[in-house]
């Protein structure tokens, strides 16, 4: 990593990134018992390639050649690390906005291929080069990984402060960019990235809801049906059910006219167009 390398090694503010697949190892061995290793081989390559291609074309910045942040992959984990500025720019928010944006392509690139991942954003000291990743941001964000909680990319209590800071600079909070990437799960008040919103963020330049929302269903509908015997992963395709369907309803009230009279014809196609996300709804409610 050019930037790092640079300069002498030490440990600096960096928000960092661990992430790993959802059920990994039991897909692996599954694949090799059935005869299908090489398939899976060339599934997870495929999938890997596309989501983390986005990944390694963001890395270069300015001037041309240079790295913005570190990236080392082995298999299913990832751990992205990308210093604060120095000096004058160094409160985080470019470079923690980076990393939400990035991973919430990266997770919805995997999730349509029928893989999820699930791991923690941190923020701390932290050292990383091609041959070591070290300091106590890794340390938390690999902690909170080894939780079990379900499949989502969780926001370590180290970057809150961050966030608010952030979020204090706008007027209005719901025009910081921080509040279109970030949710608060319900059922333990954790903020995670909130990837299929972020992505319907693109609505209506983009109508990707169309092409996103009914083959993300398929993917948990999949998970649903192939671990209905196994209550411990099940239960992570249930909260994805959960995510699904609250994204769903939340993006077509988004878009909801209340008093049509007063809209105009274009508006009217941008609201019926998505209302048409509740059609896409998981067909098991769970009630988020």
């Amino acid at each position: 990593m050019e930037r790092l390398q640079t300069t002498p090694m030490r440990l600096r503010p960096t928000i960092v990134c661990y992430a790993d697949i959802l059920g990994f190892r039991a897909e692996t061995q599954r694949a090799f018992r059935s005869g299908w290793g090489d398939g899976f081989l060339r599934r997870i390559k495929r999938a890997l390639d596309k989501a983390y291609g986005r990944v390694r074309e963001a890395k270069l910045g300015y001037p041309p050649g240079a790295s913005l942040f570190d990236m080392k992959v082995f298999t299913d984990n990832i751990v992205v690390a990308y210093p604060l500025g120095e000096g004058f720019r160094s409160d985080g928010e470019a470079e923690l906005g980076t990393v939400l944006t990035l991973f919430a392509q990266v997770q919805t690139s995997l999730a349509l291929d029928g893989f999820f991942l699930r791991g923690t954003i941190a923020f701390g000291k932290h050292y990383q080069d091609e041959d070591i990743a070290y300091g106590d941001a890794l340390l938390e964000a690999v902690g909170l990984d080894q939780s079990g909680g379900p499949p989502r990319l969780t926001i370590a209590p180290s970057v809150e402060p961050l966030i608010a800071q952030h979020l204090s600079y706008y007027g209005d909070s719901t025009w910081a960019p921080h509040y279109q990437q970030i949710l608060e799960d319900p059922a333990d008040e954790r903020l995670f990235v909130d990837y299929l919103g972020s992505e319907l963020d693109l609505f209506p330049d983009y109508p990707i809801h169309a092409a996103l929302l009914p083959l993300h269903r398929e993917r948990v509908l999949n998970g649903l049906r192939d671990h209905k015997s196994d209550q411990g992963v099940r239960s992570k395709y249930v909260w994805l059910a959960r995510y699904h369907n609250r994204t769903c309803r939340s993006f077509a009230e988004q878009w909801d006219i209340p008093v049509p009279a007063a809209a105009d014809d274009e508006q009217l196609a941008y609201s019926a167009d998505a209302k048409r996300a509740l059609d896409f709804r998981v067909p098991f409610e769970t009630g988020l």
